[in-house]
């Protein structure tokens, strides 16, 4: 359901509940589809591959916002996780990237170490070899400053009361809203 609310809430398309899920179901799964009914063998598991280490890299990125603001006092305020959920959440969200840092960068994990390391890697020792270093270095780096940052940022908004309900608009409340404007300008 996050796509729906993307949409909904940072996109402004406003489409009908069946609408929103469908549309936003295609695009995951058609691409999916396309690729696994096109490739065949090693070529299908390199996309898998390929597969496994973005979404390795992108984990971090929804984990960690999910687990701070769930564990957070100032944020969830009763709801937030008690201190053995904490206390295991962050463990966890912490061996994600830990995991994901070793893969990154070892080989056999699908991703750099493959390419630079051990009697397989498939990029020798020479300028591409140095540039590809420095790249998974960068992004060791930056995927260790952006965890710790949203780790240390402080959160400033309290969440929205349980009980706030939520306006829901439909392609007629847009239409209706959009048509009432055009008139008052009209005056």
């Amino acid at each position: 359901y996050s796509g729906q609310y993307i949409m909904d809430g940072f996109l402004k398309i406003r489409l009908p509940m069946w609408k929103r899920a469908l549309l936003t179901r295609l695009t995951a799964i058609i691409p999916c589809c396309i690729v696994a009914l096109s490739t065949h063998g090693a070529a299908l598991n390199t996309a898998v591959d390929i597969v496994n280490a973005a979404l390795a890299i992108l984990l971090p990125f929804a984990l960690t916002p999910l687990v701070k603001y769930c564990t957070s006092k100032n944020f969830m305020g009763a709801y937030a996780t008690g201190p053995v959920e904490s206390v295991f959440a962050w463990a966890l969200a912490f061996a994600v990237y830990l995991i994901n840092a070793i893969t990154l960068s070892v080989p056999g994990g699908g991703m750099f170490g493959d390419l630079l390391f051990g009697g397989e890697a498939t990029v020798k020792a020479t300028g591409a070899w140095i540039i590809l270093f420095i790249v998974m270095l960068a992004t060791q780096a930056f995927l260790l400053l952006w965890n710790v940052y949203i780790v240390c940022m402080p959160i400033t908004k309290e969440m929205l009361a349980l009980e706030t309900e939520r306006v829901l608009e439909t392609e007629f409340t847009v239409a209706m809203n959009a048509r009432e404007f055009s008139k008052a300008g009209q005056v």
